[in-house]
């Protein structure tokens, strides 16, 4: 499973990185991170940060068991906040931080 996604993931990269091209000036570039992935949050944080610039991230599934160590790489890796962590299924269930 983790391999199609990172295959996904380098698909939508190249999209940024079209679309980057447009003329389009976003005040917030997020990252949204599956807080399950763990470790691997690191090297998905580094070459999306390069790729296009984040401004922040979301971590979801924070709920689970495996939800520190993607925090800490995303925020270690990029330097940029997380600004939401999803506990749930609903919007209502994204928690500031």
């Amino acid at each position: 499973m983790l391999p199609i996604i990172i295959h996904l993931f380098f698909i939508l990269l190249r999209l940024l990185i079209v679309y980057s091209y447009i003329s389009v000036n976003p005040d917030e570039t997020i990252l949204v991170v599956d807080s399950m992935i763990g470790q691997e949050a690191a090297s998905l944080t580094a070459s999306f940060d390069d790729a296009v610039g984040i401004t922040g991230a979301i971590l979801t599934k924070t709920d689970g068991d495996s939800r520190g160590g993607a925090a800490l790489s995303v925020r270690g890796v990029s330097g940029k906040p997380i600004k939401f962590m999803g506990t749930g299924e609903g919007l209502e269930d994204l928690e500031p931080l």
